[in-house]
């Protein structure tokens, strides 16, 4: 069961989004310096969470995260070295999640 605190924590912070402005809503509540972004578990398995999940994730393959990088910067390398130097200064900030699994 979760801590009462916890839970009023999330009460408090919790936003509601209608599917029209979903992605936008959510972009504009969420804290940059969040780490982590919780999407609740009335909407897992519907429609609707599919749908958020796709437009907060766009573009975004966590999956081969790594994989990919290393594959734009290795193009860049060949036909643009200085967009391959900003390319590794701007992929700089995934280096803390570690390599693809």
């Amino acid at each position: 069961m979760l801590d009462a605190a916890i839970l009023g924590i999330v009460r408090q912070h919790a936003v509601s989004v209608d599917l029209d402005s979903a992605a936008q809503r959510l972009f504009e509540a969420i804290d940059p310096a969040a780490s982590v972004v919780l999407v609740g578990k009335g909407t897992h398995r519907t429609q609707e969470f599919y749908r958020i999940r796709a437009d907060l994730t766009r573009g975004l393959d966590l999956y081969s995260l790594h994989h990919s990088i290393d594959r734009v910067i290795e193009y860049l390398d060949k036909v643009d070295p200085a967009a391959a130097q900003r390319a590794r200064q701007g992929y700089a900030c995934f280096d803390a999640f570690g390599d693809d699994v």
